[in-house]
């Protein structure tokens, strides 16, 4: 960890050459009234980090953080499981995969549980929702044809049974056409 002269946000990693250029950041709260935190609250944990994400022991430490966060702390980080669903989400299907996801336009005041997932798409053509394959995708949406955060994203749901996502790139209308416009 970092400081460049005169910055005043310190940086994770290596000192770089160009500090203005944003990499990514972490943005990290703390409400420091000893009412509501204890110094073991402020304790970070480090770990080895495990080579595939996908393994059981990442998605049981997934789990153990999920419930601790849900346990602990949700007086301070309310969880709503009955979320009005955005105007588009993809079903996962059921959480042995026998099914392939499915984009689904939800109804007006539906409500859900869901995750969501926004990232940078990145220089190669990628797979999104256009008013030419919108009817396509609500018959399914192949696994195959995903990157693979999406392709992550949907695991992780089916693990933890979240029926729904939101991605970006999947259930807003991507392109220069009336629709896509609209939406």
């Amino acid at each position: 960890m970092w400081c460049p002269e005169g910055d005043g946000r310190w940086h994770l990693g290596p000192p770089d050459e160009k500090p203005w250029l944003v990499r990514g950041y972490i943005i990290v709260y703390a409400d420091l009234d000893p009412d509501l935190f204890s110094s073991s609250d402020c304790i970070i944990k480090w770990r080895r980090a495990e080579s595939y994400s996908g393994s059981n022991r990442c998605f049981d430490l997934i789990s153990n953080w999920l419930s601790d966060c849900l346990t602990n702390h949700h007086g301070r980080c309310p969880v709503n499981e009955n979320s009005p669903l955005p105007r588009r989400v993809v079903d996962v299907g059921p959480p042995d995969g026998s099914k392939q996801p499915l984009l689904v336009t939800t109804t007006e005041g539906q409500t859900g549980k869901y995750i969501a997932l926004s990232y940078c798409w990145g220089k190669r053509p990628f797979f999104t929702l256009k008013s030419s394959n919108m009817e396509k995708f609500k018959q399914s949406i192949p696994l195959i044809n995903l990157p693979q955060i999406v392709y992550d994203a949907i695991t992780l749901a089916r693990q933890f049974d979240v029926r729904y996502i939101w991605v970006d790139s999947l259930c807003i209308i991507q392109g220069q056409d009336f629709k896509a416009i609209k939406d």
